[in-house]
C-alpha cells in the first residue's frame, strides 16, 4: 500500500512539474527553472530518504521516484538550454540528453536498479541519435538510428 501511494504521489508531482511550461506560457524562464529544479530535488530527496536495504517494495518506490527526478531534471535542462542559453532545437536536445544521461548514470551507480538502468540506456540512446544528427545534419532519418544500434553497447 505504501509503495502504491508513494508511486501515485510521485507520478502526480512529476506530471505537474512537466506540465508547468504550458500552464505559464509567457512567464519568465526563471519560474520554469525553479519549478523543474524543485521537483527534481524533491523527488531525489524523497528517494534518498527511503532506506530500502531488505524491503523490495521500498526499493521499487525509490527507483520510481528517482526515475521521475530524472525526468524533472531533463525538463530543467531543456528550459535552461532552449530558453536561457537559446540553443537551437537539436542543440537543446543534445544538451538535455547529455545532462539526463549523466544524472541517470549517477543514480544508477548509487542503486543499480532496473529503472535507473533503463533511464541511462534511454537517455544515452537519445544522446547518440541527437549527437549524430547534430554532427551530420544531412543524414536521413535512419542515420541516427544506425548510430544508436551501432554503438558498442548494442552489439552491432
Amino acid at each position: 500500500m505504501v509503495e502504491a501511494l508513494g508511486c501515485l504521489g510521485g507520478a502526480l508531482a512529476s506530471v505537474r512539474v512537466n506540465r508547468r511550461e504550458s500552464d505559464l506560457a509567457g512567464e519568465p524562464a526563471s519560474a520554469d527553472l525553479a519549478f523543474a529544479a524543485g521537483g527534481a530535488v524533491a523527488l531525489l530527496g524523497a528517494g534518498a530518504a527511503i532506506r530500502a536495504v531488505d524491503d523490495p517494495p521500498l526499493g521499487r518506490l525509490r527507483s520510481v521516484l528517482w526515475l521521475m527526478s530524472t525526468a524533472s531534471f531533463a525538463a530543467f535542462a531543456g528550459v535552461l538550454a532552449a530558453r536561457v542559453w537559446d540553443f537551437s532545437g537539436i542543440g537543446a536536445a543534445v544538451a538535455v540528453a547529455a545532462a539526463a544521461t549523466a544524472y541517470a548514470a549517477a543514480l544508477w551507480w548509487r542503486s543499480r536498479a532496473p529503472l535507473q538502468h533503463l533511464a541511462v540506456f534511454a537517455s544515452a540512446a537519445v544522446l547518440a541519435g541527437t549527437g549524430l544528427s547534430q554532427a551530420w545534419p544531412g543524414l536521413r532519418a535512419w542515420g541516427p538510428g544506425l548510430g544508436i544500434w551501432g554503438s558498442p553497447r548494442c552489439g552491432l
